[in-house]
């Protein structure tokens, strides 16, 4: 059994050995806090997480289908071959953040920060792509 603290006070207790490859769909995991954690392959699928601290997390491959993600902090975290498809990314900060190979399809970006982050290789097509501030970011086609 694993705990998941909350910014908000709250504790959501997951029946999981690791967080790696932790199926957590569906859950309500507002303000939570995975700063620095490995989660390799973990599952958010519809997963609320708006607000979540991920900054400096691993979270290759991990799958974000349709998760609700405004205002989340994912800079410096490592993305790799992250499914992020038609999720709710609304002012989240990928800052610095690894998102090689990442699927962002259909994902709403609208006033989230790429700035510094590595897209070479992601499939960018996103809602709102002109409201994202891409500074510095690193790309190809």
């Amino acid at each position: 059994m694993i705990s998941i603290n909350c910014q908000t006070g709250a504790s959501v207790e997951v029946n999981e050995q690791t967080l790696c490859g932790a199926k957590l769909n569906g859950l309500s995991l507002h303000r939570a806090v995975f700063e620095g954690n490995d989660l390799t392959d973990t599952i958010f699928v519809d997963a609320d997480l708006r607000g979540a601290l991920f900054t400096g997390a691993v979270l290759r491959q991990a799958r974000f289908d349709r998760a609700k993600m405004m205002n989340a902090a994912l800079d410096m975290a490592n993305l790799e071959r992250a499914v992020l498809v038609d999720a709710k990314l609304i002012g989240a900060d990928f800052s610095n953040a690894n998102l090689r190979g990442a699927n962002l399809g259909g994902a709403d970006i609208g006033f989230a920060g790429f700035r510094g982050a590595d897209l070479r290789g992601a499939n960018m097509l996103c809602m709102r792509m002109t409201d994202a501030d891409f500074e510095g970011a690193l790309f190809d086609e």
